[in-house]
């Protein structure tokens, strides 16, 4: 059923890691680090700056593709791993 989708991309997609998005990201889960919204100790990190906790991204617009039409409801995310290089900095797209 999904086999013609499989090493298909969607559009280019830009997306804002905004303050305010990042700040209420964190308190939904619970995650509280002063890096994610306390700007005097993040500038006095190793960052210099406000980061995003590091599933922010599960945030983002993907874009679509094509023909691709998912359900609006039932759908189980099964396993997602992330790798990064740097944190994501607030205010970068």
């Amino acid at each position: 059923m999904w086999q013609p989708f499989i090493g298909k991309r969607s559009e280019s997609v830009t997306n804002w890691v905004e303050r305010g998005a990042v700040k209420r990201f964190a308190e939904a889960i619970q995650d509280l680090n002063p890096l994610y919204f306390d700007e005097e100790v993040a500038r006095n990190s190793r960052w210099g700056q406000l980061i995003a906790p590091p599933t922010f991204p599960m945030t983002f617009d993907y874009g679509r593709i094509e023909g691709l039409s998912l359900p609006e409801s039932g759908l189980i995310h099964g396993d997602q791993t992330f790798h990064y290089r740097r944190p994501l900095f607030v205010g970068e797209e």
